[in-house]
């Protein structure tokens, strides 16, 4: 059974034009475009920014587009808080508990390849906590793509598999100290690195200025997707006033976001055009991929 019949499956419990409708109606009332827009895409990886033509192509332009999605961190958010929530000493409960919590969560947020990704990945990874297996984590990325393209092979040919991927390997890869800031920004840069070759190859430029906006405005995004969260809850609740307040707060930080793209945008002889062709971009990660095993290849130590 493929990824489509699952979700044919889904789709007979679960309706999804219902759940997006509502989400809409919670989120429309205290935002306006593109804030909307932004929280809906980071939040539960609603994807409403094409129909904004022009700050659609500020954010291709700035290389920040491939970010306003649902993600791994929301998943991460998701199953903190529930392990949080159950303070039961069956540990068993609580990882299936987490598990089928942030399946919930894959599963209104469209199952999405980011998605869906970082799901498998945090199923694998507390599988193995539990059962005392250590894993390298690009060991099990490479396991949920296999999974992934298993159960939807059409999968292996989409733009957001290839980003969320990418974007992944590069973060695992980051080196980490305990500089907060030099962390953010190095991790960035990595993330960049190996996102980069394909978001030429899809839109015909390179933007100089993409690693300076990206380490100006991710920071920001976690806390906007948290904040949403607390906004849903308590737009349910019926606590007006403070659900209120919160989208003040949201909207705050998404001011300073699109002021940066917004502005970083004019800088349009800092875009490059670039003819990348797929033997090119065979070629780049190829060599990417060559240089990240050298480089991070431990020897074994032998006692």
């Amino acid at each position: 059974m493929d990824l489509h019949s699952c979700r044919n499956l889904l789709d007979f419990h679960i309706n999804y034009a219902a759940i997006h409708n509502y989400l809409n109606s919670a989120y429309v009332k205290d935002f306006s475009s593109p804030y909307y827009e932004l929280v809906m895409g980071l939040t539960f990886g609603i994807n409403l920014l094409p129909r904004l033509h022009t700050f659609n192509d500020m954010l291709k332009l700035t290389s920040v587009v491939h970010v306003i999605v649902a993600s791994g961190y929301n998943v991460s958010l998701i199953s903190h808080t529930l392990k949080n929530i159950m303070h039961v000493p069956w540990k068993r409960f609580r990882i299936l508990t987490s598990i089928l919590g942030t399946l919930l969560f894959s599963v209104i947020s469209g199952m999405n390849p980011p998605v869906l990704r970082a799901w498998f990945m945090y199923t694998f990874s507390e599988i193995s906590l539990y059962f005392g297996v250590s894993i390298v984590p690009i060991r099990t990325l490479f396991m949920t793509l296999f999974v992934l393209i298993f159960l939807n092979p059409p999968s292996l040919f989409s733009m957001s598999m290839h980003l969320s991927v990418l974007a992944t390997y590069g973060l695992l890869l980051t080196p980490q100290t305990d500089k907060f800031l030099y962390n953010d920004f190095i991790s960035t840069v990595f993330a960049q690195i190996f996102v980069t070759p394909l978001l030429i190859f899809h839109f015909g430029y390179i933007s100089i200025i993409g690693v300076l906006v990206n380490t100006l405005v991710l920071w920001l995004l976690p806390h906007v997707t948290v904040m949403s969260m607390v906004y849903l809850v308590l737009s349910f609740l019926k606590f007006v006033p403070l659900s209120t307040y919160i989208a003040f707060l949201i909207s705050l930080f998404l001011e300073y976001f699109v002021v940066n793209v917004s502005y970083f945008a004019l800088y349009r002889s800092l875009v490059v055009p670039v003819n990348l062709s797929f033997e090119s971009l065979s070629l780049l990660y190829l060599i990417l991929f060559s240089l990240s095993l050298i480089f991070s290849w431990k020897p074994p130590i032998y006692a």
